[in-house]
C-alpha cells in the first residue's frame, strides 16, 4: 500500500478520534449546564436555529394558537409548540415567559437530557463526526423501552452550540402517540367505535378542531399514555 496514502488515512483516523472526543466533552459540558438548571447558560450554548426557536416561543406578540401552530408546522414540532402555548398562554399575556420558565417545560416533558423523570445516556458507540456531528443518547420511557435520539452540535465561531430542535423529536413523538389514542378515543364516543381509516388520514395532519379539543382534553385521565411504543 502506498506510504503517503498510509500517511494520510493515519492523519484522517487521528483527527475522527480527536473530533469524537471534542464532542464528547461538548456533550458533558451541555449536560452538566442543564443539570444545574441555569437557563442563560443552556440559552447561550444553543445553536442559532434553535434560539430563533426559542425566541418565537417566548415572544409575547406571538400569542396565539393560529401562529404558534403554523409557525410549529414549519419547524416540524406542531405539537410541541401548540402544547407549549396552551400550558403558557396566560402568562404570556401579562409579562411573558421567563427563559426559567421554557427550560422548566422541557424538564417536564421528557425532552432527552432535559428530563426530570429519566435518566439520559449517552451511547459513546454511536457517534458521528464529520459534516454532521452528533452525539446518540437514549431516554427510558417505559419497561424495557428506550428512546435513542440524535442530538446534533453545529460549529459556530469555534464553538460547539447544540442544535434543541433535534432533541424535541422525541416529545413530538410521544405527543403523536397520545393525540392518536385521544382520536381513537373521540371517535368511540361519537361512533361507538373507531376508524382505521380516518386515523390514517391524521397521520400527519392535525386539524383545528380536533388539535383544539385534544390540547383542552389531553389532561384527562382517559386520554393520558400509560406506555408507549417507538420504532426508528
Amino acid at each position: 500500500m502506498n506510504k503517503y496514502f498510509l500517511f494520510i488515512l493515519t492523519i484522517f483516523i487521528f483527527s475522527c478520534k480527536g473530533e469524537k472526543l471534542e464532542l464528547i466533552v461538548a456533550y458533558n459540558e451541555l449536560q452538566s449546564v442543564i443539570d444545574e438548571f441555569d437557563a442563560i447558560k443552556i440559552y447561550s450554548r444553543l445553536d442559532t436555529k434553535s434560539k430563533e426557536y426559542v425566541d418565537f416561543l417566548l415572544d409575547s406578540t406571538n400569542n396565539d394558537y393560529s401562529k404558534m401552530k403554523i409557525y410549529g408546522e414549519s419547524v416540524g414540532y406542531p405539537l410541541f409548540t401548540t402544547i407549549y402555548h396552551k400550558s403558557f398562554s396566560d402568562t404570556l399575556k401579562s409579562d411573558g415567559v421567563i427563559l426559567d420558565k421554557f427550560m422548566l417545560h422541557l424538564r417536564l416533558n421528557r425532552v432527552p437530557m432535559f428530563s426530570a423523570f429519566q435518566e439520559t445516556k449517552l451511547l459513546e458507540d454511536q457517534i458521528s463526526v464529520g459534516e454532521k456531528k452528533y452525539v446518540t443518547v437514549a431516554l427510558k420511557v417505559g419497561e424495557n423501552i428506550f428512546i435513542t435520539s440524535k442530538v446534533f452540535f453545529t460549529k459556530e465561531n469555534d464553538e460547539y452550540k447544540f442544535n434543541l430542535l433535534s432533541l424535541l423529536q422525541t416529545s413530538e413523538r410521544l405527543y403523536k402517540q397520545q393525540f392518536q389514542k385521544y382520536v381513537k378515543n373521540h371517535q368511540r364516543n361519537l361512533n361507538g367505535n373507531s376508524s382505521n381509516e380516518y386515523e390514517s388520514s391524521l397521520e400527519n395532519n392535525y386539524p383545528d378542531d380536533l388539535l383544539k379539543s385534544f390540547l383542552a382534553e389531553m389532561d384527562e385521565s382517559e386520554n393520558r399514555m400509560s406506555s408507549f411504543s417507538y420504532r426508528k
